[in-house]
């Protein structure tokens, strides 16, 4: 199976943005793609259809950052819930050493993904906060992955990434639209 390709809904009009023009650039990607596509308490979602302004710390401009999903889920209760959610891989979730014994041009590549992704999160959860968000934006998942996407989602709080042990984080909020 390929890392990276073109994802084709079974139900396009929960897709919010052009549902045939939905790329997923990682396998844990393509599986979160299938899990909104097919569960009837997602009602709607999209794949970096927000779009978040941050500032980097490594050239101090502004960028746009879309996060890796915007999902709307019906809670068991029959309210709804919005979330926007990162997937990352492990290594790029944990700042780099540092005081390494020697400084490689792969050590300042680690340094350069982590603050830029420290300021991305940072703004996403600035973003979220202003929108309403209910609780703590930003969730890390280790080894062991408690998380769910809504605990009271009323979807038997799937733990759709459990198998999956490289993943790291989801940042995740519930912005008004």
């Amino acid at each position: 199976m390929a890392y990276k390709g073109k994802y084709i809904p079974i139900n396009p009009k929960k897709y919010i943005g052009n549902s045939s023009q939905i790329i997923y650039r990682s396998l844990w990607e393509r599986k979160l793609m299938v899990y909104c596509d097919r569960n009837d308490n997602i009602i709607e979602w999209g794949s970096e259809e927000v779009i978040v302004p941050y500032r980097s710390p490594w050239d101090g401009k502004m960028h746009r950052y879309f996060p890796d999903f915007y999902m709307k889920v019906k809670q068991t209760n029959g309210t709804y819930k919005k979330f926007i959610i990162e997937v990352k891989p492990k290594a790029q979730c944990k700042e780099p050493n540092k005081t390494p014994k020697r400084k490689t041009r792969k050590w300042y590549k680690e340094v350069q993904t982590w603050g830029i992704n420290q300021a991305k999160w940072k703004s996403a959860t600035d973003y979220c906060e202003n929108r309403g968000t209910q609780s703590n934006v930003t969730h890390t998942i280790s080894e062991g992955l408690e998380g769910w996407i809504g605990n009271d989602s009323g979807t038997g709080g799937e733990k759709w990434w459990a198998t999956e042990p490289n993943v790291g984080r989801v940042a995740y909020g519930i912005p008004k639209r």
